[in-house]
C-alpha cells in the first residue's frame, strides 16, 4: 500500500454523502413505519442529524468506531503507512 492510498481512505466517505444518506433513511423509516440503525457513523454533523430525528420521534439508532473518534485526517493520522512491505 502507499502513502496516497492511506490519503484516499478518509476521503472516500464524504461527509456530505453520509448526512444525505442518513437524511433519506429516515424518511424512508418515516413513511415505512420501520425503525433504522445507522453502523459506523463518523461524522459530528451526521451524529447531530441522528439526534434531531429521535428528538423528533423518530426509532433510529447509530453506532461509530473508537477510530472514528480518536483520528483525524487532518492531524496527518493517514498521511503514510505504519507497515510496508517494501
Amino acid at each position: 500500500m502507499t502513502a496516497s492510498l492511506f490519503y484516499v481512505l478518509p476521503n472516500s466517505s464524504s461527509r456530505l454523502l453520509q448526512q444525505d444518506a442518513i437524511a433519506v433513511l429516515t424518511g424512508l423509516a418515516t413513511t415505512m413505519g420501520a425503525p433504522i440503525h445507522i453502523a459506523h457513523v463518523s461524522d459530528a454533523d451526521s451524529l447531530g442529524a441522528v439526534a434531531a430525528a429521535r428528538g423528533a420521534g423518530k426509532r433510529i439508532t447509530a453506532e461509530t468506531c473508537t477510530h472514528y473518534l480518536t483520528f483525524a485526517a487532518e492531524a496527518g493520522a493517514y498521511t503514510r503507512p505504519l507497515f510496508s512491505s517494501t
